[in-house]
């Protein structure tokens, strides 16, 4: 049996966007990003940056705004890097870097992929 209990509760955050990087592939020498709003909110323009396995940023690219969350269903943006400099070991997409937005959480907004 699986018992869970409420420590505490949180306050409401009240509608926020909550951004998250979504499936990272790796094409033609070409990193795809999908970005994901799981909040009941649209998401300003923000920034997403690409960082190489050390913390320095490769690109940024700019997205103008996206949808909230509707009917369960993420928001959803997909971006495209081109790296140009020499491939690193691995990869890090960083949504909203400057932490410029006001999330729900704010933990989903990186992921790390190794470099083919």
């Amino acid at each position: 049996m699986l018992r869970i209990e409420l420590e505490r509760a949180l306050p409401d955050p009240g509608p926020l966007p909550d951004l998250a990087v979504g499936e990272v592939k790796q094409t033609d020498g070409a990193l795809r990003v999908e970005v994901l709003n799981f909040g009941p909110k649209s998401a300003l323009p923000f920034l997403i940056r690409l960082e190489d396995g050390f913390g320095h940023t490769l690109m940024t690219q700019t997205v103008s705004a996206m949808k909230s969350a509707e009917d369960l269903v993420p928001g959803s943006a997909h971006v495209a890097f081109q790296p140009t400099s020499t491939a690193p070991t691995e990869y890090r997409v960083v949504v909203d870097p400057d932490d410029t937005l006001e999330e729900i959480l704010e933990e989903n907004n990186s992921a790390t992929v190794p470099a083919r």
